[in-house]
């Protein structure tokens, strides 16, 4: 009699895709895993490939289980590719915490030894008796050989996280002690906005947004095998001192840097993290340039378009996307911080095929300020095919930007460019003297003449320095959502105190 289970591997997941109707139907596939020893070998890779984790909805029990799971099952332990923790931190059970048996104590100190952890012993029993969850997630990722991918709401600070991270870069012919995340090649990682989630005591809560810095995280841009690496919501200060005399040394060839409104990225630390990659294939960066008092650098100055131009130089070779992005939506109109100058001649990237950027980065004029002394036709790279305009200062007060685009569409140079795309910003032209619509309408006629593609896209369409990332959104979205859930608790609260 014919079985399933004597297909070859490729056919027999079509198979599965099918029985589950293609998706990730975790009961279907529990179900199948109780058909016979051949069943479940197969399908174990599937359930364990990714483990999603939630503090603020997932118990604290619910983490200590997998971890359990993991440090008795090394087999298990290898299938596990990818983590999507949506937050770790505090998570309450009950009020008192959970009560370890002695049995799962010992565990626990022995995966602490085998990490390298042993300072910090005597700190983890007191974490996990208040049903930290911080130890836990920390233990974990010493205990996954094959992890490929971590996307992670980071709290403030978590020492636990801090000590893997800074021993996964320590001697790796140490063979006794375990290092963590070697294999790791993809990190996304955006702040969580509160420390603590519900608690039945009311801790002192603080919600107010922090920025998620190098102080802990630094050693992720060092990984041997990171190749993605994004950071959102992010303070790049003290790259110069964490990243010094190191740079070309990090294998990330893909990076995204968003940073936030009380963030400011100088000259000196960009050009340390930006030099720290061997050689960039694409980079995404964007920028929070609204001209208004920042917490807590105060005045200090925003980097300029030269100064980071420079800090790209050194990947002239290797970068093929650029998306640049910066955004002073919170000034109406909207206002740029001063002396922000523009980008040099981009005709030295040879690779550069991919470009997102706001007409004015590549040939001045933002906020009044002079002009470059070339034109768009001089600067932009023979080799792109993709140009998306961001729009801006330019796109909305110069008429001749319309003329400069089409000259760039007219000329024999530009073989390869098959795509232009302008940010569509006829709802706010209205602040504006210049009317945008006769820029796209010129650009549309010469597209049409050249036969390439033209398109207006929405502004929310858009990545805009990788702030419209997916990930990105979504997690702001959720913690929107989590803010908004906490305080009608707390308003609930209050009002049965009172009696209403």
């Amino acid at each position: 009699m014919w079985n399933p289970v004597d297909l070859p591997a490729e056919l027999f997941g079509m198979v599965i895709d099918y029985a589950i109707n293609d998706e990730v139907d975790f009961e279907s596939l529990y179900n199948f895993c109780l058909g016979d020893r051949q069943w479940y070998g197969r399908l174990c890779y599937r359930l364990y490939f990714k483990w999603t984790y939630d503090g603020d909805e997932h118990s604290f029990t619910l983490l200590w289980k997998f971890l359990r799971t993991m440090l008795h099952n090394a087999k298990l332990a290898a299938y596990v590719r990818v983590l999507d923790i949506r937050y770790w931190g505090f998570f309450s059970d009950s009020p008192k915490g959970v009560d370890f048996p002695q049995e799962d104590l010992s565990v626990i100190h022995d995966a602490v030894r085998k990490a390298g952890m042993q300072e910090l012993e005597l700190s983890i029993d007191e974490a996990i008796r208040n049903n930290d969850c911080r130890p836990l997630m920390a233990l974990l990722l010493t205990v996954l050989p094959i992890l490929r991918s971590i996307y992670a709401l980071v709290p403030k600070y978590d020492p636990y996280l801090a000590k893997v991270l800074t021993l996964s870069l320590g001697n790796r012919e140490n063979k006794l002690q375990q290092q963590a995340l070697q294999n790791l090649e993809e990190a996304q990682l955006t702040r969580a906005w509160h420390y603590y989630p519900y608690s039945a005591d009311d801790r002192d809560v603080d919600e107010y947004p922090y920025i998620l810095g190098l102080d802990y995280l630094w050693p992720i841009f060092r990984l041997p095998n990171v190749r993605k690496l994004s950071v959102f919501e992010f303070e790049h200060m003290g790259a110069s001192v964490c990243f010094a005399g190191c740079a070309g040394t990090c294998p990330v060839t893909h990076l995204t840097l968003v940073t936030d409104v009380y963030s400011r990225m100088n000259a000196l630390d960009a050009h340390s993290l930006l030099t720290l990659p061997k050689a960039l294939v694409s980079l995404y960066i964007y920028l929070d340039d609204s001209c208004v008092p920042k917490i807590p650098h105060g005045d200090a100055k925003q980097i300029s378009n030269d100064e980071l131009w420079s800090a790209l130089e050194p990947h002239r070779d290797s970068l093929e996307q650029l998306d640049f992005y910066r955004d002073c939506s919170l000034m109406l109109p909207p206002t740029h911080s001063p002396r922000n100058s523009h980008f040099g001649t981009l005709r030295a990237f040879k690779r550069l095929n991919h470009l997102c950027i706001q007409p004015e980065t590549l040939i001045g004029g933002c906020c009044g300020e002079p002009m470059a002394p070339f034109r768009l036709r001089d600067t932009l790279p023979l080799t792109l095919n993709n140009l998306t305009f961001y729009g801006a200062d330019l796109l909305l007060r110069n008429e001749s930007l319309g003329d400069q685009i089409c000259e760039v569409l007219e000329s024999s140079d530009f073989i390869q460019l098959t795509t232009v795309l302008l940010e569509d910003l006829s709802c706010v032209n209205i602040c504006y003297e210049f009317p945008v619509h006769l820029t796209y309408s010129k650009v549309q006629r010469a597209c049409g003449k050249r036969k390439v593609s033209y398109r207006k896209v929405n502004g929310n369409e858009l990545r805009k320095g990788g702030s419209e990332l997916p990930y990105f959104r979504e997690a702001l979205e959720m913690q929107m959502e989590k803010q908004v859930e906490r305080s009608k608790w707390r308003k609930r609260r209050e009002e049965a105190a009172l009696g209403v």
